[in-house]
Protein backbone atom coordinates (compact mmCIF):
# COMPACT_ATOMS: atom_id res chain seq x y z
CA UNK A 1 0.00 0.00 0.00
CA UNK A 2 2.76 2.45 0.96
CA UNK A 3 4.62 1.54 -2.23
CA UNK A 4 1.56 2.38 -4.33
CA UNK A 5 1.00 5.68 -2.46
CA UNK A 6 4.66 6.71 -2.76
CA UNK A 7 4.77 5.77 -6.43
CA UNK A 8 1.55 7.65 -7.16
CA UNK A 9 2.81 10.69 -5.23
CA UNK A 10 6.08 10.70 -7.17
CA UNK A 11 4.17 10.56 -10.44
CA UNK A 12 1.99 13.52 -9.45
CA UNK A 13 5.02 15.53 -8.31
CA UNK A 14 6.94 14.71 -11.49
CA UNK A 15 4.01 15.83 -13.62
CA UNK A 16 3.77 19.10 -11.71
CA UNK A 17 7.49 19.77 -12.00
CA UNK A 18 7.40 18.97 -15.70
CA UNK A 19 4.56 21.39 -16.25
CA UNK A 20 6.39 24.09 -14.28
CA UNK A 21 9.51 23.59 -16.37
CA UNK A 22 7.51 23.83 -19.59
CA UNK A 23 5.79 26.96 -18.30
CA UNK A 24 9.12 28.55 -17.43
CA UNK A 25 10.57 27.65 -20.82
CA UNK A 26 7.56 29.12 -22.61
CA UNK A 27 7.90 32.33 -20.63
CA UNK A 28 11.58 32.58 -21.51
CA UNK A 29 10.84 32.06 -25.19
CA UNK A 30 8.06 34.62 -25.09
CA UNK A 31 10.44 37.22 -23.73
CA UNK A 32 13.23 36.23 -26.12
CA UNK A 33 15.88 35.67 -23.44
CA UNK A 34 16.22 35.03 -19.72
CA UNK A 35 15.91 38.07 -17.48
CA UNK A 36 19.38 39.52 -16.79
CA UNK A 37 20.67 39.77 -13.23
CA UNK A 38 19.36 42.94 -11.62
CA UNK A 39 21.78 45.69 -10.73
CA UNK A 40 21.74 47.18 -7.20
CA UNK A 41 18.96 49.69 -6.74
CA UNK A 42 20.00 53.35 -6.78
CA UNK A 43 18.96 55.61 -3.88
CA UNK A 44 15.52 57.18 -4.23
CA UNK A 45 15.05 60.25 -6.36
CA UNK A 46 14.86 63.19 -3.90
CA UNK A 47 12.37 65.05 -6.05
CA UNK A 48 10.19 61.97 -6.37
CA UNK A 49 10.61 60.90 -2.77
CA UNK A 50 9.85 64.25 -1.17
CA UNK A 51 6.76 65.37 -3.02
CA UNK A 52 5.46 62.92 -5.63
CA UNK A 53 2.42 63.78 -7.66
CA UNK A 54 -0.75 63.73 -5.57
CA UNK A 55 1.32 63.21 -2.42
CA UNK A 56 -0.75 63.68 0.71
CA UNK A 57 0.87 65.30 3.71
CA UNK A 58 1.21 63.06 6.73
CA UNK A 59 2.09 63.31 10.42
CA UNK A 60 5.68 64.39 11.19
CA UNK A 61 6.24 65.72 7.66
CA UNK A 62 8.27 68.92 7.40
CA UNK A 63 6.76 71.58 5.15
CA UNK A 64 7.60 75.10 4.01
CA UNK A 65 4.68 77.53 4.16
CA UNK A 66 5.38 80.41 1.78
CA UNK A 67 3.22 83.55 1.96
CA UNK A 68 4.41 85.87 -0.79
CA UNK A 69 2.82 89.04 0.66
CA UNK A 70 4.44 88.66 4.08
CA UNK A 71 7.88 87.10 4.48
CA UNK A 72 7.40 87.02 8.24
CA UNK A 73 4.71 84.40 7.75
CA UNK A 74 6.97 82.27 5.59
CA UNK A 75 8.36 79.48 7.76
CA UNK A 76 9.23 75.81 8.01
CA UNK A 77 6.74 73.84 10.06
CA UNK A 78 6.65 70.28 11.37
CA UNK A 79 3.31 68.56 11.13
CA UNK A 80 2.58 67.17 14.60
CA UNK A 81 1.80 63.55 15.39
CA UNK A 82 -1.93 64.14 15.04
CA UNK A 83 -1.49 65.68 11.58
CA UNK A 84 -2.05 69.33 12.56
CA UNK A 85 -0.13 72.60 12.13
CA UNK A 86 -0.46 76.02 13.78
CA UNK A 87 0.00 79.29 11.85
CA UNK A 88 -0.23 82.95 12.84
CA UNK A 89 -3.53 84.61 11.81
CA UNK A 90 -4.84 81.16 10.91
CA UNK A 91 -4.65 79.06 14.05
CA UNK A 92 -4.72 75.28 14.06
CA UNK A 93 -5.31 73.42 10.81
CA UNK A 94 -5.64 69.77 9.82
CA UNK A 95 -2.79 69.21 7.34
CA UNK A 96 -2.64 65.41 7.19
CA UNK A 97 -4.48 63.86 4.29
CA UNK A 98 -4.28 66.98 2.14
CA UNK A 99 -2.10 67.56 -0.90
CA UNK A 100 0.20 70.62 -0.79
CA UNK A 101 -2.18 72.39 -3.19
CA UNK A 102 -5.20 71.64 -0.99
CA UNK A 103 -3.44 72.87 2.13
CA UNK A 104 -2.28 76.04 0.34
CA UNK A 105 -5.86 76.73 -0.76
CA UNK A 106 -7.12 76.27 2.81
CA UNK A 107 -4.51 78.65 4.23
CA UNK A 108 -5.30 81.16 1.49
CA UNK A 109 -8.97 81.10 2.48
CA UNK A 110 -8.16 81.55 6.16
CA UNK A 111 -5.80 84.47 5.50
CA UNK A 112 -8.39 86.10 3.25
CA UNK A 113 -10.75 86.14 6.20
CA UNK A 114 -8.28 88.29 8.15
CA UNK A 115 -6.61 91.49 6.92
CA UNK A 116 -4.88 89.93 3.88
CA UNK A 117 -6.16 90.77 0.41
CA UNK A 118 -5.66 88.19 -2.31
CA UNK A 119 -2.95 86.28 -0.46
CA UNK A 120 -0.79 83.90 -2.44
CA UNK A 121 0.34 80.81 -0.60
CA UNK A 122 2.52 77.87 -1.60
CA UNK A 123 3.29 74.68 0.29
CA UNK A 124 6.53 72.80 -0.32
CA UNK A 125 7.09 69.39 1.26
CA UNK A 126 10.62 69.64 2.58
CA UNK A 127 10.80 66.28 4.32
CA UNK A 128 8.23 63.57 3.64
CA UNK A 129 8.27 61.17 6.56
CA UNK A 130 4.89 59.59 5.90
CA UNK A 131 4.80 58.01 2.46
CA UNK A 132 3.26 55.06 0.63
CA UNK A 133 4.51 51.84 -0.90
CA UNK A 134 2.74 49.27 -3.05
CA UNK A 135 2.95 45.56 -2.19
CA UNK A 136 1.69 43.20 -4.90
CA UNK A 137 1.86 39.60 -6.06
CA UNK A 138 1.67 36.56 -3.83
CA UNK A 139 0.90 38.26 -0.53
CA UNK A 140 -2.11 37.83 1.70
CA UNK A 141 -3.39 41.39 1.37
CA UNK A 142 -1.91 43.21 -1.66
CA UNK A 143 -2.41 46.94 -1.68
CA UNK A 144 -0.99 50.40 -1.01
CA UNK A 145 0.37 50.95 2.49
CA UNK A 146 1.60 54.07 4.28
CA UNK A 147 5.05 53.92 5.81
CA UNK A 148 6.32 56.07 8.64
CA UNK A 149 10.06 56.44 9.00
CA UNK A 150 12.57 53.76 8.07
CA UNK A 151 10.98 50.62 6.60
CA UNK A 152 12.69 47.45 5.37
CA UNK A 153 11.61 44.79 2.87
CA UNK A 154 10.62 42.35 5.62
CA UNK A 155 8.46 45.03 7.25
CA UNK A 156 6.91 45.95 3.89
CA UNK A 157 5.82 42.36 3.20
CA UNK A 158 4.52 42.13 6.77
CA UNK A 159 2.29 45.16 6.11
CA UNK A 160 0.54 43.00 3.49
CA UNK A 161 0.09 40.24 6.12
CA UNK A 162 3.01 38.24 4.74
CA UNK A 163 3.63 36.09 1.68
CA UNK A 164 0.94 33.54 0.82
CA UNK A 165 1.36 29.79 0.36
CA UNK A 166 2.17 30.06 -3.36
CA UNK A 167 4.85 32.74 -3.02
CA UNK A 168 8.34 32.25 -4.39
CA UNK A 169 10.27 33.83 -1.53
CA UNK A 170 13.50 33.59 -3.51
CA UNK A 171 12.22 36.11 -6.03
CA UNK A 172 10.90 39.27 -4.41
CA UNK A 173 11.41 42.33 -6.61
CA UNK A 174 11.62 45.97 -5.59
CA UNK A 175 10.85 48.47 -8.36
CA UNK A 176 11.98 52.09 -7.97
CA UNK A 177 11.63 55.10 -10.28
CA UNK A 178 14.63 57.44 -10.28
CA UNK A 179 14.96 60.37 -12.69
CA UNK A 180 12.04 59.06 -14.77
CA UNK A 181 13.71 55.67 -15.19
CA UNK A 182 12.55 52.43 -13.58
CA UNK A 183 15.06 50.23 -11.76
CA UNK A 184 14.54 46.83 -10.13
CA UNK A 185 16.41 44.41 -7.93
CA UNK A 186 15.46 40.88 -6.87
CA UNK A 187 15.91 39.70 -3.29
CA UNK A 188 15.74 36.30 -1.60
CA UNK A 189 13.28 36.78 1.24
CA UNK A 190 14.21 33.45 2.84
CA UNK A 191 17.85 34.46 2.92
CA UNK A 192 16.96 37.80 4.47
CA UNK A 193 14.72 36.15 7.07
CA UNK A 194 17.52 33.81 8.13
CA UNK A 195 20.00 36.66 8.45
CA UNK A 196 22.14 35.50 5.53
CA UNK A 197 21.43 38.65 3.50
CA UNK A 198 20.84 42.25 4.59
CA UNK A 199 17.27 43.49 4.84
CA UNK A 200 17.08 46.28 2.22
CA UNK A 201 15.36 49.55 3.01
CA UNK A 202 12.32 50.54 0.96
CA UNK A 203 11.25 54.10 0.25
CA UNK A 204 8.09 55.97 -0.61
CA UNK A 205 6.67 55.07 -4.05
CA UNK A 206 8.61 51.77 -4.20
CA UNK A 207 6.69 48.79 -5.61
CA UNK A 208 7.34 45.38 -4.04
CA UNK A 209 6.25 42.31 -6.01
CA UNK A 210 6.37 38.84 -4.48
CA UNK A 211 6.55 36.47 -7.42
CA UNK A 212 4.50 33.29 -7.81
CA UNK A 213 6.01 29.84 -7.51
CA UNK A 214 4.89 27.87 -10.57
CA UNK A 215 5.94 24.61 -8.91
CA UNK A 216 3.74 25.21 -5.85
CA UNK A 217 0.83 26.30 -8.01
CA UNK A 218 1.13 23.32 -10.35
CA UNK A 219 1.34 20.86 -7.48
CA UNK A 220 -1.87 22.38 -6.16
CA UNK A 221 -3.52 22.19 -9.58
CA UNK A 222 -2.53 18.52 -10.03
CA UNK A 223 -3.14 17.28 -6.51
CA UNK A 224 -6.36 19.26 -5.95
CA UNK A 225 -8.59 17.31 -8.37
CA UNK A 226 -6.84 14.04 -7.45
CA UNK A 227 -7.18 14.48 -3.69
CA UNK A 228 -10.27 12.21 -3.44
CA UNK A 229 -8.42 9.55 -5.45
CA UNK A 230 -5.32 9.76 -3.26
CA UNK A 231 -7.36 9.32 -0.10
CA UNK A 232 -9.41 6.50 -1.67
CA UNK A 233 -6.37 4.37 -2.67
CA UNK A 234 -5.66 3.08 0.86
CA UNK A 235 -9.32 2.10 1.23
CA UNK A 236 -9.27 0.17 -2.05
CA UNK A 237 -6.09 -1.64 -1.11
CA UNK A 238 -7.54 -2.67 2.20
Amino acid sequence: MKFMENRFGRQVLAAALSCAAMSGASAALAHGAPTPVDAPLPPPDPANGLAPRNYKIGPLDEIDVVVYQDKDLTETIDVDGSGRIVLPFVGQLEAAGKTPEELAALITTKLSQSYFQNPQVAIVVKKAVSQQITVEGEVTKPGIYPILGRTTLIQAVALASGADQYADNRHVVIFRDVNNKRYSETFNLDSVNHGHSPDPEVYGNDIIVVERSDIKANIRDYIGPLAPVIYTIPLLVK
